[in-house]
């Protein structure tokens, strides 16, 4: 690099959407909630909680707004998980993201 010094540079993620896995302890195990979807993406299929991100939302702040609005659940603590399988769907043209550990 001709003695430059390194620069980093943050790559810009685009993101339009949020999914949102709820989950709720019962005795020693956990339970995840998932709806079955009445719109005309993924029609009939359960899934988890999501929806888009609004003009000048961030991702959290939408996936609390989508919680509230499909469930009717106020009272939230996020987890951010950084690992997922991604699913692809040829027939809708989308991505949908698993989270796992």
């Amino acid at each position: 690099m001709n003695g430059a010094e390194h620069v980093k540079q943050a790559v810009p993620i685009r993101c339009e959407g949020v999914a949102v896995v709820l989950l709720k302890k019962s005795l020693d195990q956990y339970r995840v909630l998932m709806l079955k979807r009445a719109g005309r993406m993924l029609h009939n299929e359960w899934c988890y909680v999501g929806g888009g991100i609004e003009q000048g939302e961030k991702a959290w702040e939408a996936a609390l707004r989508e919680v509230h609005e499909e469930t009717g659940i106020t009272e939230v603590r996020l987890y951010y998980a950084n690992q997922f399988e991604q699913y692809y769907s040829p027939m809708g043209s989308i991505s949908i993201p698993h989270p796992y550990s």
